[in-house]
């Protein structure tokens, strides 16, 4: 599942950042899918660290945010496992997070005269990447 997996990973990242340039939104959320296909399902395990042996690889998913309220891992993680639940995944595994931040410049017309003033402010944006996958349920 290594080189495979990091490719997989670099198309989701590609479909998250064509949508990043595309939408309006200020949260995106992208997957792509590397196995067989599954029914969604609602009880998803989140792990940043293990994985079982039996874990079926489903896809990679790729979430981010901008801004004061989009861009908190509060916000972030929920979509994070809605979109692994979509694909069918009963556990999320998170491989990254990080933040960028850009400077983002506002220009509006201000004064009598009609001069131009302009508003530099700082934006984060948070990633959270990882893989959708598929563990057998266990028989009790």
């Amino acid at each position: 599942m290594g080189d495979y997996w990091y490719r997989l990973q670099g198309c989701a990242w590609v479909v998250g950042v064509a949508l990043g340039l595309w939408g309006c939104g200020t949260v995106r959320v992208a997957s792509s899918l590397a196995g067989p296909t599954y029914a969604p399902t609602a009880a998803v395990r989140v792990t940043a660290f293990y994985v079982p042996g039996n874990a079926s690889l489903i896809g990679a998913v790729t979430v981010e945010g901008s801004g004061p309220e989009e861009g908190k891992l509060e916000r972030l993680l929920p979509e994070f496992i809605a979109r692994v639940g979509q694909l069918g995944g009963n556990l999320a595994k998170v491989d990254r997070t990080w933040t960028h931040f850009r400077l983002v410049t506002s220009y509006m017309s201000c004064g009598p005269s009609g001069g131009t003033c302009t508003q530099t402010h700082e934006v984060a944006t948070l990633h959270i990447t990882g893989r959708a996958l598929r563990v057998p349920a266990v028989a009790r």
